[in-house]
């Protein structure tokens, strides 16, 4: 797990130049990691830590003696990596963190010495254990802690210029301490038609007169491409019709205009939440009708207004830009997440077969966790969970059709009484709180989210890493390859996170950006 220990046991305070010189450095290399000085007074508060050396503690003669025996019980209970106050940190400990479950440095004594000033280790590391266990051997037969020292011993000495090199390296594995935590829609399933049929009928309770004249319009007129049209699953011999009839036949009373689920499939990838879907369809529409009416008042003939296109609306249309468009339409986001629900829980009860049925599987990802949730491997599922801006009665019949077992109370969507209280920050700070020492690793398609997590130093926990199937633009992507913090994972790469192997996702690293 990405945390950082170090110990300063005394009376004393830590010198200020230790601070700058030292400390610091060790949190501006690793800004997204959490950082633990251990004092004292901290020793008491952490039972299961002290479970492991207590006895050792108390016969422990001086303050570096007790901090030889205080690291290695920190690692072994919480993972990590320790480092000596007076090391000072050049360079991200991504690498070896990611690749190998135990690494250590060599000391510069002129003999090949493990030195015990900087160690990194997955939690319950069988090698902590061990070295715990053989000072406890060793201080049993000789009545003397001062022999730990022919096991561990304190060096004041700097890192060598090598850095750290690998002392024991193993994989990773789905270990107990590793918590996956994905998004909904977009990661495990694309759940588009629920949430822009709900988007549509939102917009034509809120705006009827000018939603409902959309199904008199066209795919010209909305500015509709045939290829959308093939892409959403449609046949193209109906892309001039009206779109009186239902873009799916499993759709029954579920009808939507065809040109405009079209076209807003084209830019979901700017949807965070129902309400930024809600504002598109009224925008797509507006577009619509003002170029309609600029045709018709130049007599039908061509190069007058055209609608705003897909690509521009995924390259402009931001979170704030979504929020002008909020305030032009006088729309109440509270308002929108009330009609919007009402909507959704309506269409479940007329037929909650039909609702279910309109989410699309991502056929390789979700085939993956439906067997690495289920059957033997169902034990996997206590170390999941879904963080989502849907709400979780939406997500549940869902993840049950889908045949993926992830336990209600890990399934934390928006309330089922309260559809404002959703804030997927503060559901990922609390599953980090819940589980200090483990490895976090979050998955989202959603980059904007993802920029704004790997600049808030309050999820330092959470790996975070970007899921490449997911709703995205090529210029979404490139901005995310610009992130070092957010890794890159591919769908091929799913199995072996579940299998054993070290997590597959790779730092983003600069792309080449093509203009045109």
């Amino acid at each position: 797990p990405p945390i950082i220990h170090q110990i300063w046991f005394g009376s004393n305070p830590l010198p200020e130049n230790f601070k700058t010189k030292f400390q610091e450095t060790w949190k501006t290399t690793h800004p997204n990691w959490r950082y633990i000085l251990w004092r004292d007074e901290d020793i008491e508060k952490h039972l299961s830590i002290l479970q492991h050396c207590k006895h050792l503690l108390d016969d422990a003669q001086t303050s570096v003696e007790k901090s030889d025996i205080w690291r290695l019980a920190v690692l072994y209970e919480m993972g990590g990596v320790y480092a000596d106050v007076d090391f000072e940190c050049v360079r991200n400990l991504y690498v070896l963190h990611q690749n190998c479950s135990f690494y250590a440095g060599l000391s510069n004594t002129g003999t090949v010495e493990i030195n015990n000033g900087i160690i990194g280790a997955a939690k319950r590391h069988p090698l902590c254990r061990r070295l715990i266990e053989t000072m406890q051997t060793t201080d049993q037969f000789n009545g003397n802690l001062n022999r730990h020292s022919s096991y561990l011993r304190s060096s004041s000495s700097s890192l060598p210029s090598s850095t750290a090199v690998t002392a024991a390296a193993t994989s990773h594995g789905w270990a107990s301490d590793k918590i996956l935590v994905l998004d909904m829609d977009g990661v495990i399933a694309n759940c588009e038609r629920q949430i822009l049929i709900g988007a549509y009928k939102t917009a034509k309770e809120l705006w009827p007169d000018i939603i409902q004249k959309a199904e008199d319009m066209t795919a010209k007129d909305g500015g509709t491409r045939r290829k959308w049209i093939e892409q959403a699953g449609v046949s193209a011999d109906i892309i001039d019709q009206s779109s009186s009839s239902s873009f799916s036949s499993s759709s029954v009373s579920k009808l939507m205009p065809l040109w405009l689920y079209a076209k807003l499939r084209q830019i979901r990838a700017s949807m965070t939440s129902e309400v930024d879907a809600v504002i598109l369809v009224r925008l797509l529409v507006d577009e619509a009708i003002v170029s309609i009416r600029d045709r018709e008042q130049r007599g039908g003939s061509g190069g007058g207004y055209r609608p705003l296109t897909a690509g521009e609306a995924n390259e402009n249309l931001d979170k704030d830009r979504l929020k002008i468009l909020q305030h032009r339409y006088k729309a109440d986001p509270i308002a929108i997440k009330e009609i919007y629900a009402r909507i959704m829980d309506s269409w479940k009860e007329e037929d909650l077969n039909d609702f279910i049925e309109h989410t699309l599987p991502y056929p390789y990802v979700t085939d993956i966790f439906r067997k690495k949730l289920s059957g033997e491997e169902m034990e996997i599922a206590s170390k999941v969970y879904i963080v989502s801006e849907m709400r979780t009665e939406d997500i549940v019949p869902i993840l049950a059709h889908l045949g993926i077992n992830i336990p209600f109370e890990r399934v934390l969507g928006r309330d089922f009484d309260d559809i404002f209280r959703i804030d997927m920050k503060t559901d990922l700070e609390t599953i980090q709180n819940q589980n200090i020492g483990s490895e976090l690793v979050y998955i989202d398609s959603n980059v904007e989210r993802l920029v704004d997590y790997a600049e808030d130093s309050s999820l330092g926990q959470l790996s975070l890493s970007f899921a490449d199937w997911g709703p995205s633009t090529p210029s979404m992507r490139s901005r995310v390859y610009q992130v070092p913090k957010i890794n890159i994972l591919e769908s091929t790469f799913l199995p072996s996170f579940f299998d054993g192997e070290a997590f597959p996702g790779m730092p983003a690293k600069p792309a080449e950006i093509v203009y045109s």
